[in-house]
């Protein structure tokens, strides 16, 4: 059997102070570069371009250092890209520029173009395999756990050599959390070198690859202090050097050489929908933990499409301009940045928004040119009916003007779903559709479920609905604009709440009739990172993105529109849903319920603004949520 090691460096680390970056060179990749000239061992190290820029400031002769080892043959180099991004949550466009910068450092510093690639903190979408493909990559790492969870009928063997991703040309290299989180707890001394050997020997093979290690490097030499438990004492090195003695000096070798092993024909899907992006690791690292949780994920988030909006829009092309975006969209500013660099950034983010947005007006939306239109009150009326010829929208007044029922040709849509149509108790509520929902840690459900309504005709063509609910804590705001003979509405939506606590947010809640798709042609398509949508099919599945994993993670996963797009549909009939990213950054959760032995099924969406992690942090600072959202029919 044959054993790879492969050491991801990025000086953005989270929890590290800007001091900290020298002891991270020195004491960690120098150590390392030491271990491989003594040894004369093959070894992978993945370096952001951005830490290549940093290393090259503060430690030019490492970076030489590296050069020749590659050249010698010793080190393998990783690709990943200009900046840790997350990349199932960024724009295609911003994606193939993370790559690109990436490449052109490393032909710069190492005068080399690396064949494998890896995907940053282990998120993967379909479309960034299809983005390192254009780029020529030929092989990418990829996490073995959270595929193979999904997906146990297939043959284990497949683990120890390389695999072919259904869809690309891209070579799929495995590597496993177990054990690199073995590796972890021997360095760490948590477990001893007998314990360490028996976890690696459940592992081992007569024949086959095994990669004993995949993950941050900074961590062997430095002490991030997030948690007491992260302390390592004594010599790191000196531990790994020991396992590259266990496991044999001239049995390590380099990721590119497994991908030439030809065992697996299979062409493997990665992902489905119940699961259209895999985070790596147990299941509190959710897909979230970047998108809308953390100091304000969703409003950070936002921010980074609106400068990207901004650049595009103005042709601005500058490296410069695009090198400071890709930094903005870093994965570390979301999740445990060190309290000084998470200041630094806010007053960046400030200057950029005195300077820049505001001035150049990228935000379209406006609570007062939306929200102050003087209408009239409708009295001793719970329902209100919009007609258009075939076509009519009901809204219930005395639930916040929550959609009862939106019927184009006579077949319902979107509707409400009371709470004694379905058997499974599980489903014994009413849901809504068209209403917000706030889910406070260890609290009741607030919501705009209320009454405080105004409504106008607009014209022949178009009505305008307004609802104002407020409480102690929290205002709703919402706007229905309902034209195109009933086909599409318009809906802006907006709560104004206090302080950032520990709660969910749902600006967005839509419940669909089970009567307008026909399940075994059910799908829905969406833009994870790529410039092309990717389509899964719901029909037999069961799926619960909202589902609380425990007290502290407040959902299982859910998926980003990246492109402000999201398409519901069968062979015939299509929903299109339209938002905008930069007024807030949202995640689309699904909960879907399939019922075998019936042609019925229950389906529902949620756009939710906030969810709740091990890295949220409370803000007392008043804040809103909202969006614009455009909803459009083709039947």
């Amino acid at each position: 059997m044959k054993y790879f090691l492969i050491f991801f460096y990025n000086l953005m680390f989270s929890s590290m102070k800007e001091s900290e970056r020298i002891q991270v060179i020195d004491q960690s990749l120098s150590k390392l570069l030491k271990l491989v000239k003594k040894k004369r061992v093959k070894i992978a190290i993945s370096l952001t371009g951005n830490t290549i820029e940093i290393i090259k400031q503060i430690r030019p002769r490492i970076i030489n250092e590296l050069r020749t080892l590659i050249k010698l043959g010793y080190i393998e180099l990783i690709g990943s890209g200009y900046s840790q991004i997350i990349q199932p949550l960024v724009p295609n466009e911003l994606n193939e520029k993370n790559i690109k910068y990436g490449l052109e450092l490393y032909k710069k510093y190492f005068e080399i173009v690396p064949e494998t690639a890896c995907c940053n903190e282990g998120v993967y979408s379909f479309s960034g395999a299809k983005i390192l493909e254009k780029f020529k990559y030929k092989n990418l790492i990829m996490e073995w756990n959270n595929f193979y969870k999904n997906n146990m009928h297939l043959d284990k063997s497949q683990f120890y050599y390389s695999g072919k991703l259904n869809g690309s040309k891209i070579n799929l290299i495995w590597y496993n959390t177990i054990l690199f989180q073995a590796l972890q707890r021997f360095v760490k001394n948590e477990i001893n070198e007998k314990s360490y050997e028996q976890i690696v020997k459940n592992f081992k093979k007569k024949k086959g690859y095994l990669c004993l290690y995949a993950s941050d490097g900074e961590i062997f030499g430095y002490n991030p202090k997030r948690y007491k438990d992260d302390v390592i004492k004594g010599d790191p090195w000196k531990k790994i050097e020991k396992i590259i003695d266990i496991f044999g000096l001239k049995n390590f070798t380099h990721v590119k050489e497994i991908s030439k092993t030809k065992k697996n024909s299979k062409k493997l899907s990665l992902t489905d929908s119940k699961n259209p992006i895999l985070v790596r690791k147990q299941n509190k690292y959710t897909i979230n933990r970047w998108a809308i949780t953390g100091r304000n994920d969703s409003k950070l988030n936002a921010f980074c499409y609106q400068i990207f909006n901004y650049l595009k829009k103005n042709k601005i092309k500058s490296r410069k301009n695009y090198n400071e975006l890709l930094n903005f969209w870093s994965s570390d500013y979301r999740t445990h940045i060190e309290i000084n660099r998470w200041k630094k950034v806010n007053k960046e983010i400030q200057f950029y928004i005195k300077n820049i947005i505001r001035k150049n007006k990228i935000v379209s939306f406006s609570s007062k040119n939306i929200f102050n239109i003087k209408g009239y009150k409708k009295k001793n009326e719970s329902i209100i009916k919009f007609n258009f010829k075939k076509n009519y929208l009901k809204l219930n007044l005395n639930k916040g003007s929550s959609i009862d029922s939106w019927l184009i040709r006579n077949k319902q849509t979107i509707c409400t779903i009371p709470f004694n149509k379905y058997d499974d108790i599980n489903l014994g509520a009413d849901f809504f559709s068209g209403n917000a929902l706030i889910e406070p840690s260890g609290q009741r459900k607030i919501s705009d479920l209320k009454k405080g309504v105004n409504f106008q005709k607009n014209n022949k063509n178009s009505f305008s609905l307004i609802t104002k609910i407020k409480n102690e804590n929290y205002h709703f705001h919402k706007k229905y604009i309902y034209f195109n003979e009933g086909k599409n509405i318009e809906l802006f939506t907006k709560i104004s709440l206090l302080k950032r606590q520990r709660e969910k947010i749902r600006l967005l809640s839509l419940t669909f009739d089970s009567k307008i798709f026909n399940k075994n042609t059910l799908f829905y398509s969406v833009n994870l990172g790529g410039k092309e949508l990717e389509t899964f099919k719901l029909g037999y599945n069961n799926i619960d993105h909202e589902k609380n994993l425990n007290l502290n993670i407040s959902s299982y996963q859910g998926f980003a529109a990246t492109e402000g797009r999201l398409i519901i549909g069968d062979k015939k009939n299509k929903c299109l849903i339209n938002f905008d990213q930069s007024l807030n950054f949202l995640m689309t959760q699904i909960l879907y319920k399939n019922f075998p032995d019936k042609k019925d099924y229950f389906f529902r969406i949620n756009f939710s603004a906030q969810e709740i992690d091990e890295t949220f942090r409370i803000n007392t600072n008043k804040y809103e949520v909202f969006n614009h959202f455009k909803i459009s029919w083709n039947l």
